[in-house]
Formats: C-alpha cells, structure tokens, sequence
C-alpha cells in the first residue's frame, strides 16, 4: 500500500505555508517518493512545476485543523508561455496515536495518513 504517515507537526505546519497552500518540493514531492513514483516524479522534470500550490485545509473542527489535504494544485509551465495545471490526489485518513482511523471532528487525531492516488496535467488550448 501506498502510504505516507505525516504528522502534522512535520507535514503542512510551516508558517510559509499558510492559508491553503502547500510545497511542491516539501510536501508533495516526498509523498510521492514514498510512494515509490519516482518514475513519475522523473516525467515531471520536463516542467516548470510552481513550488507553491493550493489544497484544502482542514478546519477547527477537526483535530488537525490547519493540515492540508489533496487534492492540491500547482502552476506548471512548459516551453515558452505554455501554462497548464498540475492535480496531485490522495486517498486520506485520521488516526490517533494508537494507529485507530478517527473521525474528522474527534480531538484525539494526531496524525494524517495521504495516500496517493493519481495527479493529472491539463494545458487547456489556446483562446485566442
């Protein structure tokens, strides 16, 4: 299985990071080594991937609020002014420190637990 335990402590914690914003290079790339992608992770270097994106962030209401969880969303840019958009997913989860999945609301979730699913690349066509 294709899982990546992140605490948040380590993952989606950094101040630069606030607001719904996530790292490609700090948060999704290693997500996606753990995931043994690294084929994958090697078509990417083909393009310019912004290192700052977009995810949802959980709320207070959950004992993880301020995490951030995919699907997450990046620039990317290939040759000359070619701009697409990059989607990573992930099938996520709540646990406890007991490893037990836990509800979104319960104040005993203590890690979060992404696994990847699938990311997409779109260069929607011209308008001109």
């Amino acid at each position: 299985m294709k899982t990546l335990f992140l605490a948040l402590s380590v993952l989606f914690a950094s101040p630069s990071h606030a607001g719904g914003s996530v790292s490609f290079q700090e948060d999704m790339k290693p997500l996606l080594e753990k995931a043994g992608e690294t084929a994958l992770l090697k078509s990417l270097e083909a393009f310019q991937i912004s290192d700052s994106g977009t995810a949802t962030r959980l709320g207070k209401h959950t004992g993880l609020g301020g995490a951030r969880v995919c699907p997450c969303t990046f620039e990317v840019h290939s040759g000359g002014s070619l701009k697409g958009q990059l989607e990573i997913r992930t099938d996520w989860k709540l646990v406890n420190l007991q490893g037990k999945t836990v509800s979104t609301t319960s104040p005993d979730a203590a890690i979060l637990v992404q696994d990847f699913t699938s990311l997409s690349l779109d260069f929607p066509k011209d308008e001109r």
